[in-house]
Parts: C-alpha cells; sequence; structure tokens
C-alpha cells in the first residue's frame, strides 16, 4: 500500500463500487455506460486497469472467483470509502465540459452563410 496520485476515473470507479458494494470492471463499464457516460466522457478502457492499481493502494479490496469464471471483484475499503468523501467534499474549480459536436460545429459557423448556419442548427435541433 502506498501513497498514489488519484485521478477524475479512479474517484468513479470508487463511487461506482461504492454505490454496487461490490463489482467487477466489466460491471463498472456497463454502469458508467448507463450512468455517469451521459454527463462525463472517459476511456472505459481505463475501468478495468483502475481498479487493481486502487487496490494496491489499499483503496479497494479486491477477491478472486474461486469457481466459474474466476472474475476478480473489489469492493471499497474504509480508506476507499475515505478518499471518495474528502474529493467529494472538495469545492470544483475546473470550468464545466460540454462535449457536443453540434455545438462545436456551430461554434465554427462564422465560416458558412447565415442561411447554412440556421439550416445547420435546425437539424440539430430536430
Amino acid at each position: 500500500m502506498g501513497q498514489i496520485n488519484l485521478t477524475p476515473v479512479s474517484y468513479l470507479v470508487l463511487g461506482l463500487i461504492g454505490r454496487a458494494g461490490r463489482a467487477t470492471p466489466y460491471e463498472m463499464k456497463r454502469w458508467a455506460g448507463e450512468s455517469v457516460g451521459n454527463f462525463w466522457s472517459f476511456p472505459h478502457s481505463q475501468l478495468y486497469s483502475e481498479p487493481a492499481r486502487l487496490a494496491e493502494a489499499g483503496l479497494l479490496d479486491g477477491q478472486q472467483e474461486q469457481a466459474g469464471r474466476r472474475r476478480r471483484t473489489y469492493s471499497l475499503t474504509d480508506s476507499g470509502l475515505e478518499a471518495l468523501r474528502s474529493w467529494l467534499r472538495e469545492p470544483t474549480d475546473e470550468p464545466p465540459q460540454i462535449r457536443d459536436l453540434a455545438l462545436l460545429k456551430l461554434y465554427f459557423g462564422q465560416f458558412l452563410s447565415p442561411e447554412e448556419v440556421a439550416a445547420q442548427a435546425s437539424v440539430q435541433e430536430a
């Protein structure tokens, strides 16, 4: 166990596992896609590597299934819960991020005629 740098994906993993009680990386990927993936984009591949890193730091407890597919499941440790709570209590100083391709296109609308911009906006609105 040691001190590690925690990223937003680290806290995402801690939060998903905390809500579930126990989870595999595959389950976390599915849940993220159905929930936070709607407003927070990140490489889903990190959900497979990050739990092992957090377990090494003592923030998660990893258990290998003894039978069946022998999947590795993770649960939150007391240290993991405290790290998550500490992060949640910190004010966020980052500006909001929106990743919307339609908005990006409209942002660069100066390179089109006003009619084309209006048409593009109408298509995106529908």
